[in-house]
This record gives C-alpha cells, sequence and structure tokens, in this order.
C-alpha cells in the first residue's frame, strides 16, 4: 500500500476493512456486487463510482468502530 505513510489513518482504515472483508465472505459478496453495479451505472466516472459504494464502505466502519 505505497500510496500512504506506514504510521497515517488512512492505510490503518485500509487495512482494518480489508480484514474485515477477509473474515466476512457475506461482505465481500455484497461489497463486490455494489462495485460492479457501480462499474455498470458509472463506467467514465469514478467520482460517482466511489459515491456509489460509500454507503456500504461507511456502514463497514461504523461496525468496526473507525
Amino acid at each position: 500500500m505505497g500510496r500512504y505513510p506506514r504510521d497515517s489513518e488512512e492505510l490503518k482504515r485500509h487495512i482494518a476493512f480489508r480484514e474485515y472483508l477477509r473474515s466476512h465472505p457475506e461482505a465481500v459478496r455484497e461489497y463486490s456486487r455494489i462495485k460492479e453495479e457501480g462499474a455498470a451505472l458509472y463506467p467514465f466516472d469514478i467520482e460517482k463510482y466511489i459515491e456509489h459504494k460509500s454507503p456500504f464502505v461507511e456502514r463497514i466502519y461504523s461496525e468496526i468502530g473507525i
């Protein structure tokens, strides 16, 4: 994850999210569905794609206390 310094909060969030997905296969399926849906709806608009998947990501962050 070379974009962030090792002690950055953003890197910690990414790692926590990854670890959550690794232990919750149902969340992986839902996240995959949401990402595929977003890619189909907004194939040329990365901002809209990110906006589309943000509620799911924020819900997971809330569940893991971030």
